[in-house]
């Protein structure tokens, strides 16, 4: 059984709460207050305890037993959702990212003040997605939800999608974006409120897919809403490849892709080479990766072909790619950070008299006088 002190830190990680925050609500000052209770250094009075309990909604006899569960209600961390080569969130990363979901919870309830509530994923996915179907039938139905998303929206099969606007201000689900090492591409979550959110690695050396991790992510919002799996870069589940058929379909739909395939000729080709797959790469931009496997999956080259191809991305592509034209750099993805876009709900929040501007200051952080320079 873990000790207390690790049970109470968990606790707080899975609440999304500082150690500064949980010191304020205990009326005490400092992370360090926190910190040594955590770490076993300070003695835990009964009384002390008790406040922690209340804070993170547990009942203190809860944490003596190892098989019951310890939150009421799952917290961000608890139910992440991974686009990583890694299997799990280090406590390092943690504590990075809980400033940021201190920012979230007053992106959330300024959407809420402004009725720019999150796009609800059952106008999409009413009945859920049937995951005793085949594969080939869920990665289908997949499909059907991601032209049915471009339908509501308004696209047409050709229009270019611009996916951060498309989720950040068409479907009002927050961005952020920061580094997440080396490793890891992005993941979806939501915190205990239900406010969701999309976190993405800026500092990712693969540039071009990262319009591909926010629409897969995207995915598991629609598909995997409540109950979310990892997602690692080795060998995927078929809840993982349902997801990426989503993505591909979001920003690659399949009858437009084969339409142009064949308009500019390319059906005419005894054997497509790494400058054709450059050229769809560029048209729509998604990696080099991304366009072979769907010339596979519209059965435009033949799996043999696929596999060769793919091992010439992985082997030779960095370094060739000026000479076939692949410039990933054409499509950057640029992603505001959450905290402008906090900045942003709240003066709009206070231009339309909605809050107050005692209450735009305690939102931004921001005094009266820094404020008076902004507004």
């Amino acid at each position: 059984m873990k000790v207390i002190s690790e049970k109470l830190k968990q606790l707080r990680i899975g609440k999304g709460l500082s150690g500064d925050e949980v010191a304020k609500r205990l009326g005490k000052s400092g992370n360090h207050v926190i910190s040594r209770i955590e770490s076993g250094e300070t003695k835990l009075s009964l009384e002390v305890f008790n406040k922690l309990c209340k804070i993170y909604e547990v009942s203190p006899g809860s944490l003596f037993v190892e098989e019951r569960p310890l939150n009421k209600k799952k917290g961000f961390f608890d139910r992440v959702s991974y686009r990583s080569e890694e299997t799990q969130i280090s406590d390092d990363l943690k504590e990075r990212l809980l400033p940021f979901l201190k920012d979230l919870r007053r992106v959330g309830s300024l959407q809420k003040k402004l009725e720019r509530i999150p796009f609800d994923h059952k106008e999409i996915n009413k009945d859920g997605l049937d995951e005793s179907l085949s594969l080939n039938r869920q990665k289908e139905i997949a499909k059907d939800f991601a032209q049915s998303l471009r339908v509501r929206l308004g696209l047409d099969e050709e229009d270019e999608l611009d996916i951060v606007d498309l989720i950040s201000n068409k479907l009002n689900i927050p961005i952020l974006g920061t580094d997440l090492g080396e490793s890891m591409w992005g993941f979806y979550s939501k915190d205990v409120y239900g406010f969701p959110l999309i976190v993405i690695n800026v500092n990712n050396k693969f540039e071009g897919r990262k319009r591909f991790t926010l629409a897969h992510e995207l995915g598991h919002y629609f598909l995997h809403n409540e109950f979310l799996e990892i997602d690692t870069d080795g060998e995927k589940s078929n809840g993982e490849r349902v997801v990426d058929a989503f993505a591909q379909e979001l920003l690659v739909p399949s009858n437009y892709f084969r339409k142009y395939y064949d308009e500019i000729g390319f059906s005419l080709l005894d054997k497509i080479k790494p400058s054709h797959v450059a050229m769809l790469a560029s048209k729509f931009k998604v990696s080099f990766l991304m366009i072979v496997y769907i010339l596979a999956d519209t059965k435009k080259i033949t799996w043999d072909d696929y596999r060769k191809l793919d091992q010439y991305c992985k082997e030779k592509l960095e370094i060739e790619k000026d000479d076939i034209g692949y410039m990933t750099s054409d499509y950057v993805v640029r992603v505001k950070s959450l905290r402008s876009k906090l900045m942003d709900l709240a003066l709009e929040a206070k231009a339309k008299k909605v809050i107050g501007l005692d209450e735009l200051s305690k939102l931004t952080e921001m005094d009266l006088e820094e404020l008076a320079k902004v507004l």
